[in-house]
């Protein structure tokens, strides 16, 4: 095949083109090269607390580290779980979705049982690029018991789960056996607050007699 040289306007363009490209790619490429380091996201739940911590000002609660944390970041006044109870409320956080939309309303379930398909909040950032670790409670278990093993967890959302037992399991808990079964449940709330209750007194060292008074602040 005869090649025949290009006209001048067309290899006039063709040289401009090339000019003006090189320099993109160059840019392109070295913005690549310098682009700012993602931050690592470190995500931390908890629940069954309303707002009783020192950086809301609450008289009782002893929460120092949590409180200097809030004091570097943002406090939000007006935050409201979307149910009440722990289940449903985790796996609406989770996955970004109402309980109406989960299907969760109750607790020892997980989302993957009612929308199989759904993406939750960590397999969001696996997706782009992130590892995604967890350690402890991140979706619904029932404690005492299942402290130490991955509950009613979700293992698409992870790469890693760790399950520390934690002192409240290996030593609170044999502890507590007998001053459990001698103390009633002082704020008549039940179930797992009850137990909160309890480790609380027990922490403080209240004696069984008087812990109701003194944890439901009466004299």
């Amino acid at each position: 095949m005869n090649s025949r040289p290009l006209p001048l306007s067309r290899s006039l363009l063709l040289s401009l083109s090339l000019s003006l490209l090189l320099p993109i790619t160059a840019a392109v490429a070295s913005a690549a090269t310098n682009a700012t380091p993602r931050k690592n996201v470190l995500f931390l739940i908890a629940d069954d607390l309303n707002n009783m911590l020192g950086a809301y000002g609450d008289p009782l609660a002893r929460t120092p580290n949590l409180d200097k944390l809030a004091a570097r970041g943002v406090r939000f006044d007006r935050a409201y779980c979307t149910y009440p109870l722990c289940g449903p409320s985790r796996n609406s956080m989770l996955t970004g979705l109402y309980p109406n939309s989960t299907g969760i309303h109750g607790n020892s379930q997980i989302f993957r049982q009612t929308i199989p398909r759904q993406l939750s909040l960590s397999q969001a950032f696996r997706q782009q690029g992130y590892f995604a670790g967890r350690i402890g409670k991140l979706y619904h278990y029932n404690p005492p018991e299942s402290i130490g093993t991955s509950g009613y967890d979700d293992p698409a959302s992870w790469e890693l789960a760790l399950n520390p037992a934690g002192v409240d399991r290996t030593e609170e808990e044999r502890a507590l056996a007998g001053f459990r079964e001698a103390f009633e449940d002082p704020l008549g709330v039940g179930g797992e607050h009850a137990i909160g209750v309890v480790r609380v007194a027990f922490r403080r060292g209240i004696p069984t007699e008087g812990a109701t008074e003194e944890l439901a602040g009466g004299e």
